[in-house]
């Protein structure tokens, strides 16, 4: 894989190459210089070595080319790897004793939701989610599949209602929508998840699809949107299971509301889906309506 941009090609060394194995799903380099990959069905293993100076100077090229700066007092960058839906988080002193970087592997392809494990009445479930425009919260822990998740039900749908407008928010770009009428918006430094929320409802959205739920203002504005004319929408969320997902949402809402959501949760979350990894692929583990507080 290249990234398209020839003096970075050189500095990710050897990194550039792991990014087009398709078993590999993260590259980490530590403080002290030591390369960890990740691969499917492998764990983690140390594979390589990367000078200090070198991953600060990918963490910069990475800032530079997303329009913003890594300094000493703005130590982190989240971002993608220009030309790539490569994920790479960075961070310099003084948050960490050396530069020090993480970067998710973007899938080449779009899965469906058939390549996760699961049984036939759980699929059937979601697809009745999707018809029924019920709003879909994904569940899991870091690394278990959730976006990979989204994708696929984003796939579906496009089989269901092809000619839906789709809105996403995301920080960085992972999520895929087949929809011919899709608009993509990032968060920036300036622009936080509730903000483009609020600007996603004059872009005459059919469904609403937030990558991560991750703060109490994007979770309550997200909610409020979905149970107000907008149904139908995708969001993932980090819990161990899918009832603890509903605490997880109100608890992110209880950071900018002091009266309790989780009435407000189970109304309007149709289905959780538990998505874990294992060692063959990633499984839904469980599907749950918080309203009926059924599972299958």
């Amino acid at each position: 894989m290249s990234t398209g941009f020839q003096q970075l090609d050189g500095l990710l060394g050897p990194v550039l190459p792991l990014l087009s194995q398709k078993d590999v799903i993260e590259i980490s380099v530590n403080p002290d210089g030591a390369g960890f990959v990740e691969r499917f069905g492998s764990g983690k293993a140390r594979e390589f070595a990367l000078a200090g100076n070198v991953v600060q100077a990918i963490i910069q090229f990475c800032a530079t080319a997303a329009g913003t700066t890594v300094t000493q007092g703005s130590p982190i960058f989240s971002g993608t790897i220009p030309g790539t839906r490569c994920r790479i988080e960075g961070l310099l002193r003084p948050v960490v004793a050396a530069p020090s970087m993480s970067i998710r592997r973007a899938t080449e392809s779009v899965k469906s939701i058939e390549d996760f494990t699961g049984t036939e009445d759980q699929r059937a479930r979601l697809r009745a989610a999707l018809r029924d425009r019920e709003n879909i919260v994904i569940s899991g822990g870091t690394g278990s599949g959730k976006t990979s998740f989204a994708n696929a039900l984003l796939k579906e749908l496009g089989e269901i209602e092809p000619d839906s407008r789709i809105i996403l928010i995301e920080d960085t770009a992972e999520l895929r929508a087949p929809h011919e009428n899709t608009t993509a918006l990032l968060t920036s430094d300036q622009v936080d998840q509730r903000r483009l929320l609020v600007s996603t409802l004059r872009l005459a959205p059919d469904r609403i699809m937030l990558g991560e739920c991750r703060d109490g203002a994007a979770a309550l504005t997200l909610l409020k949107t979905w149970n107000t004319g907008h149904p139908g929408g995708i969001t993932t969320v980090h819990a161990n299971s899918a009832r603890e997902a509903v605490s997880r949402l109100a608890a992110l809402c209880s950071e900018v509301s002091l009266t309790d959501q989780t009435p407000m949760i189970r109304q309007t979350v149709g289905l959780i889906v538990q998505i874990e990894r294992h060692s063959s692929a990633p499984a839904i583990v469980e599907l749950h309506a918080p309203l009926e507080r059924d599972s299958i």
